[in-house]
């Protein structure tokens, strides 16, 4: 008990000193960060205590754009519905003032408020004038949708739980945000909404569809959102027929069902529209992997080749990636590796945003740059690209992260360390189970894992897998020690 009052005497002596130094400190930014990491509940009495030194028409500004997560004169004007410039001078005033606001560009045109000084505005304008908070998103988003910026309109739509119009846009927005592979901002948009209004909508299923299946979901998922979608577009004309086809293609070729793909994929592109771009050369790409497959190397480097210079025209940065990784895998797998090598750069090339940073899709380009340097013993830069893949594939949960685990195994065994190895195959294994999203992530751990056995000596494990997997002729073949040394 004496504890207990010893430490709230502490507490309270900690105030009455917070609300002295409060007194004789005009900088607020400095004052709070003087008090960082002290317990919350003193961080919040003193900002609501500088928050009351304010006239009440500042202390309503603060409140209200509590809603943004950036803040300009013309954007604040807009949500208080001030007359245009009256906002400019109160930000400008908050500045100098260094009153929990921070400067996000040189010309002092865009601010944000410290974290916990948004925070607490938030949750006040929650508790005392929830009813206007709506009102409050709203014309944040009617504001950055007339800028261009779309994104954030989204997020205003979603927080006013307007979902009508946040559907618009999203659908508005969804093609380019594929071609850009930023398919996780998709899916975030997608998972916000209702159930029931994504059901309502075939192409926002569509679109969710495919944000699950590059998101490495389970089939079940992706399954369901297609079967939505085309019972709204049986009797339409819109494209989405052929959209729901054209995923169904790529959903059976990641179960392995490679003629059942061809056929989707060919009935496709009867059925889609000549301006869906973004997903005409995502058939390209997969129909060159169905080429792949069947050996017909030629026509897979044509057929990708042009996909690549399509899809380049069309801003489509995500195809374009994906067709020129996939001629550099076709090289590294006929063994033309510094073919492969120049491939793979030129994706790393166009993969990138505006501030030079690899886009996601860069996976799996940095990925295959990674195992061709690792055949030519540049151990050091194979481990260094294929750490940056893991990175990129990490941020959407990418089917490629299992690869990833596979090739960097790989180059473990190449720098002797087994147990390594094979702590990221078990690691790889470990995605495999919990995802259940493709066979072909399955074969591929298994395969790698047999291959470990074998290359530790422990014929008999491989042979058991080989058994389970149908694949024991091959192996005996290979090993002619393999059958002894189950007996």
């Amino acid at each position: 008990m004496s504890a207990l009052l010893r430490r709230t005497d502490g507490w309270i002596t900690g105030l009455q000193m917070a609300a002295v130094s409060m007194k004789r400190c005009d900088n607020a930014g400095r004052f709070i960060e003087a008090f960082a990491g002290t317990d919350r509940h003193v961080q919040d009495y003193l900002i609501e205590e500088v928050l009351h030194c304010q006239p009440a028409d500042i202390q309503t500004f603060l409140l209200h754009t509590s809603v943004l997560r950036r803040l300009s004169g013309p954007l604040c004007d807009a949500v208080l519905a001030r007359p245009a410039g009256s906002s400019s001078l109160v930000l400008q005033y908050l500045e100098r003032a260094n009153l929990f606001i921070v400067t996000l560009d040189i010309g002092l045109e865009w601010y944000r408020y410290h974290r916990l000084f948004a925070e607490l505005l938030a949750s006040r304008l929650e508790r005392e004038q929830a009813h206007l908070v709506p009102e409050l998103h709203l014309r944040a988003a009617a504001w950055f949708k007339e800028k261009g910026h779309a994104a954030e309109a989204v997020h205003h739509y979603l927080a006013a739980r307007s979902f009508e119009q946040a559907t618009r846009l999203i659908e508005r927005q969804a093609e380019h945000l594929l071609m850009r592979n930023e398919g996780d901002t998709l899916l975030r948009w997608i998972e916000s909404l209702p159930d029931e209004v994504v059901r309502a909508r075939p192409r926002l299923c569509v679109y969710h569809a495919v944000t699950l299946i590059f998101g490495n979901r389970p089939p079940e998922a992706i399954e369901m959102r297609l079967r939505d979608a085309a019972s709204h577009s049986e009797d339409s004309s819109d494209g989405v027929a052929g959209e729901v086809a054209a995923y169904r293609g790529i959903l059976d070729m990641f179960r392995g069902g490679l003629e059942r793909g061809g056929e989707c994929f060919k009935q496709a592109l009867l059925q889609l529209k000549p301006e869906s771009r973004y997903l005409r050369g995502m058939i390209s790409i997969y129909l060159g992997l169905l080429y792949m497959m069947q050996g017909q190397y030629e026509t897979v480097i044509e057929v990708l080749e042009e996909a690549a210079r399509m899809a380049l025209r069309v801003g489509n940065i995500t195809a374009t990636v994906g067709a020129l990784s996939n001629v550099g895998t076709l090289y590294a797998t006929c063994g033309r590796l510094h073919q492969a090598a120049d491939f793979y750069r030129q994706a790393l090339r166009t993969a990138t945003d505006d501030r030079g940073e690899y886009l996601p899709v860069a996976g799996k380009a940095l990925l295959g740059l990674g195992d061709v340097v690792r055949q030519w013993s540049e151990l050091e830069d194979a481990e260094r690209y294929v750490t940056q893949a893991i990175g990129c594939l990490r941020r959407y949960d990418s089917l490629g992260t299992v690869a990833s685990y596979t090739c960097l195994a790989w180059i473990r065994l190449s720098q002797a360390r087994l147990d390594a190895a094979e702590t990221l195959l078990d690691e790889a294994a470990g995605m495999v189970a919990r995802r259940n999203a493709t066979e072909l992530d399955d074969r591929l751990v298994l395969a790698c894992q047999a291959r470990l056995k074998i290359i530790r000596g422990d014929l008999a494990a491989a042979a058991d897998w080989a058994s389970r997997r149908q694949v024991h002729g091959g192996l005996a073949k290979a090993f002619p020690d393999l059958k002894k040394s189950r007996s």
